[in-house]
């Protein structure tokens, strides 16, 4: 798609396309049955902001199409070659609290975008911070680099007009009537001009991805970040899976345990809530134990630190092993992860199900060689099914002796929000289902 720089005044817009055309005003009055005289008066400024009957008549008359179509109409509509927004900080969803953690992410993110990175899609599961990480990563792009950057969330209201296209550009809400298309119109506002898009909770289901590499092949300088329980099936994205926070082993001192991030993220949302856990010798092992079973995972150690003020590590360590998500915050909380977890079950591909219930009935920790003995299945087959679980965030990897062959396990949430629900079936023929 080729791409072209446009005068501010829609006048020189039009002078512009008129003569590569090769036709008079006269020629293009007859073309578009638009009259000379305000032909005449678009081109010498006398006009500013023509209708759009008469823009589309116009378009008509000169063959413009796609892209070129989409620039001549923005140009109509918009004195300036750039939205106010442009030059504003970025309207971001308000971040409470400060980022614990992540380092390594960030500073991966961060290479990738200053890079010249197009495309980055972090992937997890539900409640594993990927919405924090990207308000952290859009923020630092205007703060240092000076980029505008746009937040489009798949759910809630838009910010501006722009906003609004993006979610009709790609696929996550209806086209405005319009002449032109949105991904056309939300080519035009961006040009080619260093902008950067956050696309928050776009799963692959909801994404057109031929409209997203479309946008960044006639947007030279533009990034897009998307935000997804799923992989994102699209060429060129760098894919950056979001593990939950490391958990701590036991037999950590309480200075060493202070310095994990899951504690720390527990300890710091319980002081929050008004809660002063004492972390000691003595419960150190069931404070690192509570963080294990809520597979440090950001939404669940939040969630469930309030009711530190109200229970000792160990007492609220037996209320997570019985019922993990009447723990996790407000019962809108639990209930929503609760569900968005069966659902990231309830989505998988036959054979990666099939697996995932193997493995759960399987229980503790495993070797990929021990699953594909389990699940009936060759090892390279059943490594393959265990990466996409993993990238997903329904595996987790676990420490193993070096040497020795990696461990993996389901995590504790997972698994109890599948089997609750009986999302998870009971174990099929595991060849049939990987063959279907």
């Amino acid at each position: 798609m080729t791409t072209m720089s446009i005068p501010l005044q829609f006048g020189g817009v039009l002078r512009h396309w008129r003569k590569r055309r090769g036709v008079t005003q006269q020629q293009l009055a007859d073309l578009s049955t638009v009259s000379v005289r305000a032909i005449r008066d678009l081109e010498m400024g006398r006009v500013a902001q023509p209708r759009q009957d008469t823009v589309r008549l116009i378009c008509d008359g000169l063959g413009l199409t796609g892209r070129a179509r989409a620039e001549f109409h923005a140009a109509a509509t918009r004195p300036d070659d750039a939205p106010d927004w442009w030059h504003e900080p970025p309207d971001l969803p308000p971040a409470y609290d400060r980022l614990i953690g992540r380092t390594a992410e960030l500073a991966d993110l961060g290479e990738a975008l200053a890079g010249g990175q197009r495309l980055t899609a972090l992937v997890g599961v539900a409640g594993v911070g990927k919405t924090r990480l990207a308000l952290e990563v859009a923020a630092d792009c205007y703060d240092r680099y000076r980029l505008p950057v746009l937040w489009s969330a798949y759910a809630g209201p838009p910010a501006n007009p722009t906003v609004t296209l993006i979610r009709a550009a790609l696929g996550a809400g209806v086209a405005p009537v319009a002449a032109v298309s949105a991904a056309d119109q939300l080519g035009a506002v961006i040009g080619d001009r260093d902008a950067v898009i956050v696309c928050d909770g776009y799963d692959a289901s909801t994404l057109d991805v031929a409209a997203l590499t479309g946008l960044l092949r006639a947007c030279r300088g533009l990034r897009i970040v998307v935000t997804s329980r799923t992989p994102i099936p699209a060429g060129g994205v760098f894919a950056l899976p979001l593990a939950p926070l490391p958990v701590p082993p036991d037999g950590l001192d309480p200075a060493a345990l202070r310095e994990i991030d899951s504690v720390r993220l527990l300890l710091h949302h319980a002081r929050r809530s008004g809660a002063e856990p004492c972390l000691s010798a003595g419960n150190a092992d069931t404070v690192a134990a509570l963080c294990r079973r809520l597979d440090g995972l950001p939404a669940a150690l939040a969630g469930a630190a309030s009711w530190l003020l109200f229970y000792d590590p160990a007492a609220l360590l037996d209320r997570v092993e019985a019922d993990p998500f009447a723990v996790i915050g407000e019962p809108a909380t639990g209930s929503e992860l609760r569900g968005a977890l069966r659902t990231s079950v309830r989505d998988l591909p036959p054979q990666e199900q099939a697996l995932l219930a193997a493995l759960t009935d399987l229980g503790g920790t495993f070797s990929i060689s021990r699953a594909a003995t389990v699940a009936g299945l060759p090892a390279q087959w059943c490594a393959r099914l265990a990466r996409n679980l993993s990238v997903r965030g329904l595996l987790r990897p676990q420490p193993h002796p070096p040497g020795t062959e990696p461990r993996f396990a389901v995590p504790f949430l997972v698994r109890h929000a599948a089997q609750t629900a009986g999302d998870l079936p009971g174990q099929p023929p595991m060849i049939a289902a990987a063959r279907s």
